[in-house]
């Protein structure tokens, strides 16, 4: 409308060099309050313009200018970027508030919005993209911060302890193995997807293939397999402006982290707050697989995690380590790679940890591969062909970085839910009640009566 406003007052610009060309009166006529005053579409708009030109124009406009600017000046997209971040925080803020306060704190990972493309808007023609409605209902669940356990009837874990009614315990428990979930995150969407958006960025050449659990990168221990997920980047770094990098071998170690604590600080009515918790948390889970050796890959390995960092990062070969919560939140050190964003406090280690040191400051340079979504956006927009509207034959992702979130998304929900099912198949079925949990809108109990879920 504000458009269509400016047009009928000024006129159109056909061409930089030509004269506007003004509109007939008649159609002019339309647009102006003081002519049509019956047009209900105009009295909305200027009811509601007060308040859209104070979000959709810059802070930097004086607030008495804004609505000429909004009307004359801000262009149509800047103006929806901005009412589009608005009501982002403004949804967010409702969710926050309604949520019970000893919940809040999963909020950052269960509002990741990777997740929520399998429930609602992946295209269901591919039959890779089904959930069977078990893991559909606890996904859903999880999603809307649902209990998924009656309270009394909640399964016992192997360790003694029971669960807790939203599924948590299975991943904070060191007695319930989370490889399954690992592996198939790592294999169904890191390898597979990253191949095709890395080579789309130009980080990698056709006959770089992404590898995963590759031997044999540390002589003294040929067995061991320090990278979960590898690539050798191309040196050159495609088109990007990206320094090149002298790394030959980049790759990941994939943790699968528990839920974060509740903050200490009681009452937090911050956000941010919220987010920055979650991300320690996830920080804590790197931090811990930068310093600490595991022992499923080798037997009687007798090398510190300290000199396997050395050696490799004498070899010039990059090691990440890339921490997912159980709600698919991402940890900093991944979210750099994806989308290029630094952490909010960046890791800090002891003196007697130099190379984990050493290999954090590495993976924070220029020169490793980062923001590799938004490049990958920019060269698949720059060189796609005219026919070809959607990357990855996806039918529903117009963009790399879409793309890539929705695979990672669904691989994620799938290995959360099987691993979620797996513990409780021969438990007693959740019962309905009316407990004091909340139930969704319609339902009279949140609680399902699925012996499988």
């Amino acid at each position: 409308m504000a458009k269509a406003s400016n047009y009928a007052e000024h006129g159109i610009r056909f061409h930089a060099e030509a004269p506007n060309y003004i509109l007939p009166s008649s159609i002019c006529s339309l647009y102006n309050l003081a002519s049509n005053t019956s047009s209900l579409t105009l009295q909305r708009f200027r009811l509601a313009l007060p308040t859209i030109a104070l979000i959709a124009v810059s802070h930097k406009v004086p607030s008495d200018q804004r609505i000429d600017h909004f009307l004359n000046r801000t262009s149509t997209n800047s103006a929806r970027h901005r009412l589009r971040l608005h009501t982002s925080y403004t949804t967010t803020s409702l969710i926050y508030n309604e949520t019970p306060t000893h919940l809040r704190h999963i909020l950052p990972g269960a509002l990741s919005s990777h997740t929520s493309y399998p429930l609602i808007q992946m295209s269901r023609s591919n039959t890779k993209h089904r959930l069977n409605n078990f893991d559909f209902t606890i996904m859903l669940k999880r999603k809307l911060v649902l209990p998924l356990y009656h309270p009394a009837s909640a399964p016992v874990c192997k360790c003694g302890t029971t669960h807790d009614i939203y599924g948590h315990h299975h991943f904070r428990c060191t007695r319930i193995s989370k490889k399954f979930v690992h592996d198939y995150i790592n294999t169904q969407a890191l390898q597979p997807v990253l191949q095709q958006v890395l080579r789309t960025a130009g980080i990698t050449d056709n006959s770089s293939p992404v590898q995963t659990e590759v031997p044999h990168h540390i002589q003294q221990q040929p067995l061991l397999r320090p990278f979960d997920i590898e690539y050798q980047p191309n040196h050159a770094l495609g088109d990007s402006n990206l320094p090149p990098s002298h790394f030959a071998i980049c790759g990941a170690d994939i943790t699968i982290d528990h839920c974060p604590d509740p903050p200490s600080t009681s009452a937090l009515e911050d956000i941010s707050l919220y987010t920055a918790n979650a991300e320690r948390c996830l920080q804590t889970a790197e931090k811990r697989k930068f310093t600490t050796m595991g022992n499923s890959t080798v037997t009687g390995n007798t090398m510190t995690r300290e000199d396997v960092l050395h050696t490799l990062s004498t070899n010039a070969k990059l090691l990440q380590i890339w921490a997912i919560c159980p709600y698919g939140g991402m940890g900093p050190m991944l979210r750099r790679f994806l989308f290029g964003d630094d952490p909010i406090r960046p890791l800090s280690f002891t003196p007697n940890k130099p190379h984990a040191a050493k290999m954090y400051l590495e993976s924070l340079q220029s020169s490793a591969p980062h923001g590799i979504l938004p490049l990958a956006n920019a060269s698949w927009s720059s060189s796609r062909p005219a026919h070809q509207k959607f990357y990855g034959h996806s039918y529903t992702a117009p963009t790399p970085r879409i793309h890539f979130l929705q695979q990672f998304g669904l691989a994620c929900t799938k290995a959360f839910a099987i691993h979620l099912r797996r513990p409780t198949r021969t438990q007693q079925a959740p019962q309905a009640s009316s407990g004091t949990a909340r139930a969704p809108p319609g339902l009279s109990s949140p609680f399902s009566t699925d012996p499988r879920v």
